[in-house]
């Protein structure tokens, strides 16, 4: 199954066939989730801020998001982002796969291993370059 997280103004996948809404708990809180089926694969669809955007960058429960689609069976999990960036090279709606993020919010909690977690806000380092080249490799040559 595929996890699919979604940010600021897109509440609403299109395509979603036999959308299930469903409270999901964990030890971080509970989650809602959508499941359903989007282009023939089953996946679970999590709106980040919420389907009504309710939820503040510095509020998401990143944690518990994780969590609940671990629980519900995904296996990969893609995200989006619409964000600025700071690479004037990248037009508006370009699609740009990236490895590694600034974060500058703050009040967040990432992870749930206390010691991978890293200071976040203005002046903090870039995070590692992610784990999972996988699935960025399939994705550039979809």
């Amino acid at each position: 199954m595929l996890g699919l997280i979604t940010g600021s103004g897109f509440y609403d996948l299109p395509g979603l066939e036999d959308a299930v809404d469903r409270q999901v708990e964990t030890p971080y809180g509970v989650v809602s989730l959508v499941y359903a089926t989007w282009n023939g694969c089953p996946v679970v669809f999590l709106p980040r801020h919420g389907a009504d955007h309710s939820v503040p960058p510095q509020r998401i429960p990143y944690r518990a998001n994780l969590w609940a689609l671990h629980q519900a069976g995904a296996r990969a999990v893609f995200a989006t982002a619409v964000s600025g960036g700071i690479n004037p090279g990248y037009r508006n709606g370009e699609l740009v796969l990236i490895d590694q993020f600034i974060n500058l919010t703050r009040g967040s909690i990432w992870s749930t291993v206390a010691r991978m977690c890293v200071p976040t806000g203005p002046g903090s380092r870039p995070r590692p370059r992610s784990r999972c080249t996988q699935a960025s490799v399939a994705t550039l040559s979809a």
